[in-house]
């Protein structure tokens, strides 16, 4: 076979589900987006002739998938449900006596899913939740035999996590690397009137008063008054966070070492 030829092979795979998964047409969009992402996507209703015994058509499908793999919608009623279960069969057979490696076995599950809960068939093999945004490109990748195209989003060198509530602001920062000393921040005082800063391990709030000095700065950032914090020690690092407490949400906040800050906005 020639390059050319390998290159015009569509993958098929064949995905079992069970019907009543079905009932909102829920199989059908994953049968569609994977469609539109390049595989040829086979199912019971496509194969089953009338008139015709059931299983032998079932595995010629499966095993028709020769240019592909198989895969399950995987739900507590399909992974329960004995016809599944037979197909289920039918794909290990495949794997392990006719394909050997070569015929991926994939589990498709919608939203998250405790791997413990899952077959041993499966929970040894690829599982992608719907909820992950990339679940298309990791099975399309697996059926065709070749590591996912993922590009990883641009992440900012700081970590800001949000920890109050509609009415005040608890902001944790830390830096991936390096660290911020002294720690400064700002918060603009147009937008709210108490301002501090307490340092802690990542994910905890401290109940510790809050640390300084504390004052109303001069307007040194953007024409404005900004309440202004700086902590000499401990600075701030990956391993320790400062957490800005703020009577209201303003719109931005300033942070980080004095001639390197960051923005958070919310």
């Amino acid at each position: 076979m020639t390059t050319e030829e390998r290159d015009e092979i569509v993958p098929m795979i064949w995905l079992t589900y069970a019907w009543s998964d079905n009932e909102e047409r829920d199989v059908d969009y994953v049968v569609q987006t994977l469609e539109r992402a390049g595989l040829d996507v086979n199912l019971d209703r496509f194969h089953i002739g009338a008139g015709l015994h059931l299983w032998p058509q079932i595995e010629a499908g499966i095993t028709a998938a020769a240019t592909g793999g198989w895969a399950i919608y995987a739900t507590p009623t399909s992974l329960s449900s004995p016809p599944c279960r037979e197909e289920m069969a039918i794909a290990l057979d495949n794997a392990l006596h006719e394909r050997g490696e070569d015929f991926p076995l994939i589990g498709v599950l919608p939203g998250p899913f405790e791997r413990s809960a899952l077959p041993a068939l499966l929970r040894t093999r690829l599982c992608v939740s719907t909820d992950d945004p990339d679940w298309v490109e990791r099975t399309v990748a697996a059926v065709e035999r070749r590591r996912p195209r993922i590009e990883l989003p641009e992440q900012p060198s700081f970590v800001a996590v949000e920890h109050g509530g509609r009415d005040r602001l608890i902001l944790e920062v830390r830096p991936r690397i390096g660290e911020w000393s002294p720690f400064v921040a700002y918060a603009p005082a147009d937008e709210v009137t108490q301002f501090s800063a307490m340092p802690g391990p990542p994910g905890a709030v401290p109940f510790a008063s809050a640390t300084g000095p504390y004052r109303t700065s001069e307007p040194i950032l953007d024409g404005r008054l900004w309440h202004f914090i700086e902590v000499l020690d401990p600075p701030a690092t990956p391993r320790r966070s400062y957490y800005l407490v703020a009577d209201a949400r303003p719109s931005e906040v300033r942070f980080g070492a004095p001639n390197a800050l960051e923005l958070w906005r919310r």
